[in-house]
């Protein structure tokens, strides 16, 4: 299993090292997706899990408190 913090990590790193400089939203969705692959395989993860597993924690963390 996965250290879920490295993997949140590494993510970070790979994102921050996209600039900010502009560029078509079509480049930056394929460098996301390159990092999220590269770090994915790096950890023996299924990509398509964890995008899904990620997506359903940031949707309950944007919820509002109950």
């Amino acid at each position: 299993m996965a250290d879920n913090e490295q993997v949140t990590e590494d993510i970070r790193e790979g994102l921050a090292k996209i600039t900010t400089e502009e560029k078509s939203t079509e480049i930056i969705m394929k460098e996301i997706l390159a990092v999220l692959t590269e770090t994915c395989e790096r950890h023996k993860l299924d990509k398509f899990e964890f995008i899904q597993a990620f997506y359903e924690w940031y949707r309950e963390k944007r919820q509002p408190a109950r």
